[in-house]
Order: C-alpha cells, then sequence, then structure tokens
C-alpha cells in the first residue's frame, strides 16, 4: 500500500485521520487540519463587523484573533488558524490531529463540538447563507502547499487524455486516406 493510499491529500470530515505520529503499517501518520476551503473575498465579508468594517489579508488574522476572544475556555494552542495557501484559497483550520487526550473524541462529534463550533464563529463560517463553505469542510494534510501540485498535475493529466483522444479520432481518418493516395510511378 502506498503513503499517498495511507494518508491522502484530503479526507472527509466523517473520516478523521489517527493522531499525528501514530505508526500506521510501519508509516508515521501525518499532521491534519480540519479546514474549510475559502475565497478571500469570501472570507473578508464574512469576517467583517462593526469594529472591522474592511477586512483584508493585512488584518484577516486580526479579526479571527479578535472573534476568537469570545471563547476563553480554550487555551491558546487550538486557537483556529487561517492559511492563505499557494492555491489562493484561504484554509481555515479548526483543529488538527494532534496528541491530545480528548482528540479522540472531538472527532466523534464534530457538528457539536465546541472547538469547531468556535472556529465556525471566528472564521466567519456562521454568515455564510448558502451552506456552501460547510460544504468545503475535510481533513487536509498540513500544511496544504501541495494544492497548486495537485491541480498543475490534473491540468497535465487533462491535457494528456485530450492529446489522446484525438490522436485515437485522427487515425482511423488516416488509416482510410492511406488506400486512396496513389503509389509512386503508376
Amino acid at each position: 500500500m502506498s503513503s499517498r493510499a495511507r494518508f491522502p491529500l484530503r479526507r472527509p470530515a466523517d473520516d478523521p485521520p489517527p493522531v499525528e505520529g501514530q505508526i500506521v503499517d510501519g508509516h508515521r501518520t501525518p499532521s491534519y487540519g480540519l479546514a474549510w476551503v475559502c475565497p478571500p473575498m469570501e472570507l473578508y465579508e464574512n469576517l467583517r463587523n462593526e469594529k472591522y468594517p474592511r477586512v483584508s489579508e493585512r488584518n484577516a488574522l486580526d479579526v479571527v484573533n479578535h472573534n476568537w476572544g469570545g471563547w476563553p475556555d480554550f487555551s491558546y494552542a487550538l486557537h483556529p488558524r487561517p492559511y492563505l495557501s499557494s492555491d489562493g484559497n484561504w484554509y481555515l483550520v479548526a483543529m488538527f490531529n494532534r496528541r491530545s487526550a480528548d482528540h479522540i473524541k472531538r472527532i466523534q462529534n464534530l457538528e457539536n463540538d465546541e472547538l469547531v463550533q468556535s472556529a465556525r464563529v471566528s472564521f466567519g463560517i456562521d454568515k455564510d447563507t448558502s451552506g456552501e463553505l460547510e460544504k468545503t469542510l475535510q481533513w487536509f494534510i498540513y500544511p496544504v502547499n501541495w494544492t497548486v501540485a495537485e491541480r498543475k498535475y490534473k491540468e497535465r493529466r487533462a491535457a494528456l487524455l485530450e492529446r489522446e483522444r484525438q490522436e485515437e479520432q485522427a487515425a482511423p481518418a488516416n488509416s482510410q486516406g492511406a488506400s486512396e493516395i496513389p503509389a509512386a510511378g503508376t
């Protein structure tokens, strides 16, 4: 079994990874973050409030920190992390698969987990009335720098498949036309 199959780049929210560092089939489990994927303008719109009427990349973390201040029951180590990836999207990390006593308990009930709920409020996910952001919640190998490489791979693969399809369509036309070319010397 390949490492990629054992530890995929992303996993559904309801398929949590093992605890980070746990040995699975002789391989150490990487760090995963449970995150929503959000385009920048949508995040800035969701974070906007009375204190921060204008939100941009410069102050997005300040707004998240301000919103997090309403959840004093959690240590700073559990603070939600916005991560601007090289693919241009924000990955809004609510929790990690870190070694902690309550990790297993938390990931079994993500819908009602207070840590995930606090991240929803801190990131403004609760302001998204369309429900589209909630659909993006997944476990991602952290950090998520692989997203651009994955997109480029998919683009190259699609181009290769398209080229093969075009060659297959052109091959029968060439074989039919070849019999109609007069032989040299006739």
